[in-house]
């Protein structure tokens, strides 16, 4: 069974009487919300499922009677470039006003993808049969003739013999040709104002005559589509505005979201791929940096850039007779490289779209979904490649000490989560050998003792899969090197120690002799077992205070979906409530859950940033407030404080997301 049929089916299974999120789905399959949100498009586009609602999005299984027909183009187009919402509503009800559609003007920076949005609009004026199937589609660019009027009022209403020089016979414009159909003017604002005067009378009336002609009036049915880079009040006449009621403005790269942006990252590979006619393997690094990386030109550029990788690596491809059509990070610019490090901020939404413990994403024309590369790399094959990659790029050894630590944290993190909760241990015989089971069972069975804590079947799983590479790696004669030792040794000595007394039991079981760089490792497990909270400690406690209906909730829920928790508290602050009114609540949450940790409050303003001091009089607790807080602030303030560090640790750490 294919895997959009396994997930058709689940969603029937899940949807019978309420609709469920791509995470649910994802969650419930073991599969990448990547993955599972192209199949659900699909099946969308298909008649299968149905899309209701926002932030979430809701997918159920289409019933029986609502059989869908075929997908209009811009709702398609709609499905996986929601931040275009407005600018779609505002298409349709131009072309759906009575009795010939209404003109429109596009306003968007270089390669927002302007003309693209044109070609849709007529596609949707075929398929609601306001325009005939051949209706033409036709497109001028007024910049190619703007030093020379005539000729550009000639191309586009006609021109008559001997008009001007160069007329030698009678010849139809692009008005005329586009007869039932669209003509797209791009960057109408290089059309000269007798150009403009001469389509205001077209507009109003649909009348025109060729150039040249005083006898002969014309008429065509044209829907009239401009666009321009320029602000249309400095540059345009405002009675050519005047006439163009439905203005729409394409959003820039930067203001819609990732996901938008990995959507389009995937169709352009796949663009690509059936241009080579082979699938094009993508180095995850390689999609980070095309995620996060600057483009001032917009789509328009992402496309090109990405047209060039390919490029380079089909030449590589043929050049040395490889196998497959590779893009590494290596292999890219400088400034897409960038975008690894310009946007750490990304690294939890990347998890989000990409999945983890992934080498590559594969893109096809033939399959609609993107494939991936398991990464079957152990950890230590991540540092020596990633300190390898870091070191070729000229970073600074402080700042290849950070990513190190963020990447060791992160695969550790993402690695437990990927184990599913509910694995059958006894499986793993077939993986691992006895012995390494026995001595997990013996090691596991001391850090519970040693560090009161229960650890799950994910942690043994992890952990004797983590000992067989280790052991592997050590047969190999490779060196085991945790670039963090001394770090963990510092900030976690209690799991430090603890994974040095089970390098004793490693090395007394199974006869070997582990360096003390694997201790680091074997910390790591202890510290993200089931997201590292710990209940034996006094946690910081973290508490979201904004002005709003929903504010300070929907900042808690994005930190504690990201971290897979429900960590973070949110209280919200409704404009209509007093300051008295919103710190009763406070307190009373406050004592119904017996909260006796230090508190760090995150604030957004006002009386807001003095709530710490009321509650530390009242409850006899420490607090600590950070004013002016976004999201980032949260997720911070929420994985410190689940990792058991002080409350100055949490603040102070916290504060450092401005920096």
């Amino acid at each position: 069974m294919k895997r959009i049929d396994i997930i058709y089916e689940k969603l029937k299974e899940l949807t019978e009487e309420t609709g469920v999120t791509t995470d649910n789905l994802a969650d419930a399959l073991g599969l990448t919300r990547a993955n599972v949100s192209n199949d659900l498009n699909k099946l969308c586009e298909e008649g299968k499922a149905i899309k209701e609602g926002t932030k979430p999005v809701i997918y159920r299984a289409a019933q029986a009677n609502e059989t869908a027909t075929p997908p209009i183009a811009l709702d398609s187009f709609l499905l996986k470039n929601p931040s275009l919402f407005p600018a779609v509503e505002q298409a349709k009800a131009a072309v759906l006003y009575p009795p010939k559609g209404m003109p429109i003007l596009i306003l968007g920076e270089t390669g927002t993808g302007k003309s693209m949005f044109a070609g849709l609009i007529h596609q949707y004026a075929i398929e609601m049969e306001r325009m005939p199937k051949n209706s033409p589609f036709i497109i001028f660019n007024c910049a190619d003739y703007a030093n020379n009027p005539q000729l550009l009022l000639g191309q586009l209403f006609g021109a008559k013999k001997g008009a001007y020089t160069g007329a030698d016979g009678d010849k139809a414009g692009l008005i005329e040709k586009a007869n039932d159909g669209i003509l797209f003017l791009d960057e109408v604002h290089r059309l000269p104002p007798e150009g403009q005067e001469i389509f205001f009378t077209f507009m109003d009336t649909g009348a025109y005559r060729r150039l040249g002609e005083t006898d002969i009036e014309r008429s065509s049915k044209v829907l009239i589509i401009s666009a321009t880079t320029e602000n249309p009040d400095s540059s345009l006449l405002k009675t050519f505005t005047r006439r163009i009621p439905m203005i729409i403005r394409m959003p820039n790269l930067d203001e819609r979201n990732m996901e938008e942006r990995f959507n389009l990252i995937s169709q352009f590979f796949r663009e690509e791929s059936a241009r080579l006619g082979k699938p094009i393997s993508v180095s995850i690094n390689s999609m980070k940096s095309f995620l996060s990386y600057h483009c001032p030109n917009n789509v328009g550029q992402l496309k090109t850039d990405i047209q060039l990788a390919c490029a380079k690596a089909y030449a590589d491809f043929i050049s040395n007779k490889k196998d497959l059509i590779k893009i590494n990070s290596t292999d890219l610019p400088p400034y897409i490289r960038e975008g690894l490090y310009l946007e750490t901020e990304h690294r939890q939404l990347w998890t989000k779209l990409i999945g983890i413990n992934k080498r590559y994403c594969i893109f096809d024309s033939i399959e609609e979904n993107i494939l991936f590369e398991e990464d079957e790399e152990t950890i230590y094959d991540m540092i020596d490649l990633r300190v390898h990659e870091l070191k070729s790029q000229g970073v600074p050894s402080e700042v290849l000490e950070q990513e190190m630590e963020k990447d060791i944290q992160e695969y550790f993190s993402s690695y437990l989560r990927s184990v599913n909760q509910h694995i059958d241990f006894s499986n793993l015989e077939s993986m691992v050998s006895r012995d390494i089971i026995r001595v997990v069972e013996e090691i596991i069975q001391f850090s519970e003792d040693k560090l009161g804590k229960t650890f799950s079947n994910k942690i043994r799983y992890g952990m004797a899969v983590h000992i067989s590479n280790s052991i592997e790696r050590i047969k190999r004669g490779k060196k085991i090197i945790n670039p963090q030792l001394n770090k963990i040794r510092i900030e976690h000595n209690e799991e430090f120690t603890t994974a040095v007394d089970c390098l004793k039991i490693i090395n007394r079981v199974l006869d070997i002799t582990m360096p003390i760089d694997e201790a680091g490792f074997l910390a790591m497990f202890f510290i993200f077992h089931e997201g590292a909270i710990d209940k034996s400690k006094n946690n910081v406690a973290v508490i979201i205070i904004a002005h709003g209906l929903s504010t300070a909730t929907s900042m808690a829920e994005a930190a504690n979906s990201l971290l897979e928790t429900k960590y973070a508290i949110g209280i919200n602050a409704p404009l209509d409530e007093q300051p008295q009114q919103v710190i009763e609540k406070l307190k009373n949450y406050l004592k119904e859950t017996a909260i006796e940790s230090d508190i760090l409050f995150l604030v957004d303003m006002g009386s807001l940033t003095n709530f710490g001091e009321e509650i530390e009089k009242d409850f006899s607790i420490r607090t600590k407030t950070i004013p002016l807080v976004s999201t980032l602030h949260v997720i911070e303030a929420t994985r410190k404080a689940m990792l058991g560090y002080s409350l100055e640790e949490v603040y102070e750490d916290t504060l450092e997301v401005n920096e």
